[in-house]
């Protein structure tokens, strides 16, 4: 029985359409040494070069004689390589818990109270939101609308 690499060698001929010899001679052996390539074998060494002689008639041979030497059509230089999809984005990093302290703070001296004391209130605030699905946006949003509105009802008592 003849080796995979024999075979190789025979299905390589035919492709190229070459004698034993011819294909020996194309990779640059001689007379007799392609005829044993041909009952044994064509070292692996004689791969790639076997590769690029059968690439252009062949593709599909081409890379199973690259396989069978170890390698790929990429590698030999005979195929362009697949383009490699571009890495995703890293997730943005999460805030510094500083800015959370910056909100608290800002809390606070709008209340005129301690951060310690406006802490609880801020949380039961964001919490609450977070629970109902309302975007800080939104919260702050209606808000300021509220805030418009105590401002001008206050202004008319002043008024009265």
């Amino acid at each position: 029985m003849a080796s995979h690499l024999a075979v190789l060698f025979t299905r390589c001929q035919l492709a190229l359409g070459e004698t034993q010899v011819g294909l020996g001679a194309k990779l640059g052996a001689a007379r007799r040494t392609s005829q044993r390539w041909s009952a044994q074998g064509v070292p692996s060494y004689y791969l790639p070069k076997l590769a690029a002689l059968v690439y252009p008639r062949d593709a599909k041979l081409a890379a199973e004689v690259a396989a069978a030497g170890g390698t790929t059509l990429e590698r030999l230089g005979l195929v362009a390589p697949s383009p490699v999809a571009p890495a995703p984005p890293p997730a943005p990093a999460p805030p510094p818990a500083g800015l959370v302290d910056a909100v608290v703070c800002a809390a606070a001296d709008a209340m005129n109270v301690l951060p310690r004391d406006a802490r609880p209130g801020v949380y039961a605030a964001f919490a609450r939101a977070a629970e109902i699905g309302t975007s800080i946006e939104f919260v702050t949003r209606v808000l300021a609308a509220n805030l418009k509105g105590q401002q001008a009802g206050a202004g008319d008592k002043k008024k009265t």
